[in-house]
């Protein structure tokens, strides 16, 4: 589903791009950034729980490009007033990242992990928790 009526990239051409920069090849970085941040904020105003986790996909891997560039990457001309896409509820842009990553593989709304702690009728805890474990466990092994 396209969220826009002129978009310079499709959601297919983004994640190919991410895919290809993941890859180590060249991309226009800016371009692709760009396309996964307006994407995350325009998904993440819908109330549809999918779309939230479209959503929350795209704000992580945008995160992730910016990380990879390692540099501030362009933004839509809806996002300049926004500094950080992603709340900062961790205490770096990786961490932040994995957070993301275990609210969203747990088909979730992100949340800070003491907000889940102290409300816990908000979120399911649990689930979030096995898929941090299940994430080191990919990673280690």
């Amino acid at each position: 589903m396209e969220f826009s009526d002129e978009p310079v990239l499709s959601n297919a051409e983004a994640v190919q791009g991410l895919r290809r920069a993941a890859a180590g090849e060249p991309v226009d970085a800016d371009a692709i950034h760009e396309h996964l941040t307006a994407m995350g904020l325009v998904y993440s105003e819908d109330q549809d729980p999918d779309l939230h986790v479209i959503s929350q996909s795209a704000y992580a891997a945008a995160a992730w490009l910016s990380l990879l560039a390692g540099r501030k990457l362009r933004t839509d001309d809806l996002l300049e007033d926004d500094e950080d896409l992603i709340p900062a509820f961790a205490p770096s842009m990786f961490t932040q990242i994995i957070d993301l990553l275990a609210w969203t593989r747990s088909d979730q709304m992100y949340i800070s992990w003491e907000d889940a702690l102290t409300y816990p009728d908000l979120r399911d805890l649990q689930a979030a928790t096995r898929e941090l474990r299940a994430m080191y466990a990919e990673v280690t092994t």
